[in-house]
């Protein structure tokens, strides 16, 4: 009976060809040595993928779930990478883990098993008080962290992370052996809420939705932030009390995505007025044929008709102050202000749910 393994290698390139979702590609991959040989990322041309839903960490296995929107199920794959004690962020496919026990980070690829080291954080964590530790983040230090390229396809790239309050970057593949802090001289009284990579450069809003520019590029010169846009007018916010801001890229233009403390069925959208630093007539009614996918840990923006995904619709979860099973995430429709839900999981805190863009 003929093997798997032993189909000519030109005729197991065209089947890879073949394959749509990136999901499918990576079990193709596992068949195999012979098939893993052509799972290369010159094989895999789809650009578009739908995004995935990396599931918490279940005690006692190596393997972590991924839920797959287009499917409607969930897909195993082995990564002994994330074991417990370690957090997880997400940015263009990659993640970035942290162990909870040291100031030890890495850059996971969560398909390839690819790992790049990073500069411990020990030197960005002394910034912080053990008592604005205890009272944001416990033991941990990173809100969220921001690829400005990804590392599969170029070493000049830059790693932005942000605690409660201090930004810092570093440059992995151009030799960089520790953490730029941004305004490292300055009493930082700022409580960032989110930070993103936005038409080559960094930017970052704080409680307030004041809009900062990060200006990194110049590697000889400290870096800095620079207000661009002043804060969300009061007006706009009442009456209700911000739980978090997000910002995030969407067909071109910069949105700070405001989400209430009071209910789940109010997201305002905003664009960010770069030109004029003007609010008024801001507000977006409308994401047209777009979806937004929000986290703590990662948000970007996908064309709901390439996708699969629903148009006009915020898909979240991660909400910080929702305790109740389900609560933490859905869909919430921009047209009609209703929510429904994609997948009922149980919370856990350590190792949240995390959107993943698939990318080789």
């Amino acid at each position: 009976m003929a093997q798997w393994s032993d189909l000519p290698h030109d005729l197991v390139v065209s089947i890879a060809k073949r394959l749509l979702l990136l999901e499918d590609f990576i079990v193709f991959g596992a068949v195999c040595r012979s098939w893993k040989s052509a799972a290369t990322k010159e094989n895999f041309t789809r650009t578009h993928q739908v995004p995935l839903l990396l599931l918490p960490e279940k005690k006692g296995t190596t393997l972590r779930e991924f839920y797959s929107l287009k499917h409607g199920k969930v897909f195993k794959q082995n990564m002994p990478e994330l074991v417990t004690g370690k957090l997880f962020y997400s940015s263009l496919g990659w993640l970035m883990t942290q162990s909870d026990k040291d100031s030890e980070v890495n850059l996971l690829h969560p398909l390839n098993h690819m790992c790049i080291e990073l500069p411990d954080v020990e030197t960005f964590k002394n910034l912080h008080s053990k008592d604005e530790h205890r009272k944001l983040f416990g033991d941990f230090i990173v809100g969220k962290f921001v690829l400005s390229s990804s590392p599969s396809w170029t070493s000049d790239y830059t790693v932005m992370i942000h605690s409660c309050k201090r930004l810092a970057i570093c440059r992995p593949g151009l030799g960089d052996q520790q953490w730029n802090i941004i305004d490292s001289s300055k009493t930082n009284d700022r409580l960032y809420f989110d930070i993103t990579y936005y038409e080559g450069k960094f930017y970052a809003v704080d409680y307030f939705g004041e809009i900062y520019v990060c200006e990194t590029e110049d590697p000889k010169a400290p870096a800095k932030t620079r207000i661009i846009v002043p804060r969300l007018p009061y007006e706009l916010k009442s009456p209700y009390i911000i739980e978090k801001l997000y910002l995030v890229e969407s067909a071109g233009a910069l949105l700070l995505v405001m989400c209430p403390l009071e209910t789940i069925e109010c997201f305002r959208v905003f664009e960010v007025p770069m030109s004029d630093g003007n609010w008024s007539n801001s507000e977006v009614k409308n994401l047209g044929n777009r979806s937004l996918f929000l986290g703590c840990n990662s948000s970007f923006s996908v064309e709901a008709s390439n996708y699969g995904c629903k148009a006009n619709c915020i898909y979240y979860t991660n909400r910080p102050l929702q305790r109740q099973q389900g609560e933490d995430m859905g869909i919430f429709n921009m047209e009609d202000g209703k929510v429904e839900s994609y997948i009922k999981e149980s919370l856990n805190f350590l190792t949240p749910h995390l959107w993943v863009e698939p990318c080789l």
